[in-house]
């Protein structure tokens, strides 16, 4: 038989690890600076299986190798009581005392990105983020940050680290089928520059986008190469800021003989943001180890200098809660400000705007979270007219380019509606002979209409009736993918074969189950309620009139009606109740009644959720979604129920009161039978 589940033959597929801390055992040495664990995989590559399993493990082992390069010293720094100062992005302040963050406060950061978007009136944009364990913890405070700020994601993408060059382009042209122009980046410089090269390449670094870098591809872009800044003209990026002191020139001019001393083949560059938090950070290392009064043992001195680390002679240190209380508690002033220390986080609070044009990084603005967006880094001579210098978009333009929602305003929709609809109530098509013009009409169009006119932007609706001889359903829903309709509106339900070439917005009818409850415990004449008080009365009235007309024709011929009054009674009334039973069953049998879920008596319009479906990727979904979520809880979807469904039962299964007094048959619904 074909294998085509992947099976592991347990001893790993490449993971790159540091040896793991047991709580329960000593820590072993590590012999070098990885443990290489060769594990064999059996995959078939020739099922579609075995390739989804093979991509997945090498997820795998990446998400694995980057979470615990951290992780494993955090928990190091934990056991043994040493302070950890890492540049790492990944938080984890509650599980690891220990471990400090030195660097970039994301946090921070996107409050200012939130600031320049508000800038520039963009509420909805694409936001495009790395495929790693850090990226994706970052994602639940990023999008808190942005739904304060009354901004949308109309549209996110996680790429991954390996992602090839056909995945991005397949990413991008989403991207222009959605007609994005707005598109902010948060990726690591080498996954950037493959980003920017191939937007390039399609045509997408030019006049009408507008590209938002975040610092952590701003903070080490001058390591990539120059036909990456040839890809990113006109993009604007957010970048730690070091202030141009005197002590950040001595600096420099130190780092740069001495490293070019270590190695003179290496290119000279910059001093980076990295370099003076390195500096800033041992600086109160040193001062949190000196106040607390730490004196170095012999056999401590006769370690200092040894190139590997002995993991197992580590022990518990003395002094490390100590010089922990003292990091936590320094105001060292350091070369890019005061320390300071937020949620065991070392903040650098100050990003500089950069917009590249050519070969040069030109700086239109500053951020801080005291200030917001400056022209000047100096709040005193900022002047209030403008808060930035002119930026020079894509395509060497300086007209700010349209967001999505402006691009929308004012487009017209190809709308295809199912012209041989189920049911009238939810669609129906007529014609105006007199001016030639196809009208459409039911619940489902007036949802439609509703929807769109809650959208923030304008839209023109073009109906296009899809008739039966043109194919079924899917076929409608097929048009869609070809780009023959924008959207399609009417009674479509989720098809599973379908949900690959389109995305369906959120129902706006529901199926449920419906449950018969006592209105009250307390009223123990509820049985009677079924029926009105002139329907039981007529029926008692025939209950006995059958009594009389059976004992007037039997009792001359009939022994049991010739006793007492009292038995003649009894027996009458028996006769006429012992006849009611016969008479149902044989109807019964011969009409094929059966008992049926009362929840599709109730649903008998509306078998399956109704929906409306739009191209994959399309904001659209997104906007009409939250519309009919609003229409729903506002209960406008209620009111155009009752409009169309008066004379049936609720399609919705709606939270309502329940009625005061319970629906009862009455003498009308038997008119006939007693006629």
């Amino acid at each position: 038989m074909k294998t085509q589940a992947c099976m592991f033959w347990l001893l790993l597929l490449g993971f790159l690890s540091q040896s793991y801390v047991d709580e329960q055992k000593d820590l072993q040495p590590d012999h070098g600076d990885k443990i290489i664990a060769n594990i064999g995989v059996i995959v078939d590559m020739g099922s579609w299986e075995g390739k989804v399993a093979q991509s997945c493990i090498t997820m795998a082992v990446l998400d694995f190798n980057n979470l615990n390069r951290e992780l494993f010293l955090a928990r190091l720094g934990d056991k043994v009581n040493v302070p950890l100062l890492s540049f790492s992005s990944i938080s984890s302040s509650s599980e690891h005392p220990y471990f400090i963050q030195v660097g970039d406060d994301e946090n921070n950061q996107f409050h200012g990105i939130a600031a320049f978007l508000e800038a520039f009136r963009w509420r909805s944009f694409v936001f495009l983020y790395e495929d790693t364990i850090d990226a994706r913890q970052a994602q639940t405070y990023i999008h808190d940050i942005l739904k304060e700020n009354h901004l949308d994601v109309a549209y996110q993408s996680a790429i991954s680290l390996q992602a090839t060059d056909d995945q991005i382009i397949n990413e991008f042209q989403t991207l222009v089928m959605m007609e994005a122009s707005i598109i902010m980046v948060h990726l690591s410089p080498s996954l950037a520059s493959r980003v920017f090269i191939n937007a390039r390449m399609l045509g997408m670094i030019s006049k009408g986008y507008a590209w938002i870098v975040t610092s952590k591809t701003m903070n080490l872009l001058d390591s990539q190469n120059a036909s990456v800044y040839e890809s990113m003209q006109g993009v604007v990026g957010f970048k730690s800021y070091i202030s141009a002191s005197n002590k950040i020139q001595s600096l420099t001019l130190r780092w740069r003989r001495e490293f070019l001393e270590n190695d003179s083949n290496v290119e000279s560059r910059e001093l980076n943001v990295f370099g003076v938090w390195a500096y800033d950070a041992s600086w109160v290392l040193a001062e949190a180890i000196e106040r607390a009064g730490i004196k170095p043992s012999q056999k401590w001195a006769a370690r200092v200098g040894s190139k590997q680390l002995d993991l197992a002679r580590l022990r518990v240190s003395d002094s490390g809660s100590a010089i922990l209380s003292n990091i936590t508690s320094s105001n060292f002033a350091g070369l890019v400000g005061k320390f300071q220390r937020t949620n065991r986080k070392l903040v650098f609070e100050t990003y500089e705007i950069l917009n590249l044009i050519g070969k040069e990084e030109r700086r239109v603005g500053f951020w801080t979270s005291a200030h917001g967006l400056m022209k000047e880094i100096n709040p005193a001579i900022n002047s209030s007219s403008k808060i930035l210098e002119t930026i020079i978009w894509p395509g060497l333009s300086s007209t700010t380019p349209e967001s999505w929602l402006v691009h929308m305003s004012g487009k017209s929709f190809r709308i295809g509606i199912p012209a041989n609809a189920r049911f009238s109530e939810l669609l129906s098509l007529g014609h105006d002979w007199r001016h030639n013009i196809t009208t459409f009409s039911g619940f489902c169009i007036d949802v439609f209409h509703a929807a769109v006119d809650r959208l923030p932007y304008k839209i023109a609706i073009e109906y296009i009736p899809f008739y039966k001889h043109y194919g079924t359903y899917n076929d409608l829903l097929y048009q869609v993918h070809l780009q023959n309709y924008d959207a399609d509106a009417g009674d479509i339900t989720i098809l599973s074969n379908m949900s690959t070439y389109v995305d369906f917005t959120v129902p706006y009818t529901e199926s449920g189950v419906g449950v018969v409850v006592k209105l009250d415990d307390g009223d123990h004449w509820f049985f009677l309620k079924p029926l009105s008080a002139d329907l039981w009365i007529t029926s008692a009235c025939f209950f006995f009139l059958t009594g009389f007309i059976v004992w007037l024709v039997e009792h001359r011929i009939n022994e049991e009606f010739q006793a007492p009054p009292t038995q003649k009674i009894g027996t009458a009334l028996w006769f006429s109740a012992s006849t009611l039973d016969p008479v149902r069953d044989h109807d019964r049998k011969r009409t094929k009644f059966e008992l049926v879920d009362c929840s599709n008596l109730r649903r008998n319009v509306v078998s399956k959720n109704d929906l409306h479906a739009f191209p994959k990727g399309s904001p659209l979904v997104r906007d009409i979604s939250r519309a009919i979520c609003e229409l729903r809880e506002e209960g406008k979807i209620l009111q155009m129920e009752k409009k169309w469904f008066s004379s049936r039962s609720s399609l919705l299964s709606q939270e309502t009161e329940p009625p005061n007094k319970p629906n009862t048959l009455s003498m009308d619904n038997f008119l006939g039978l007693f006629l």
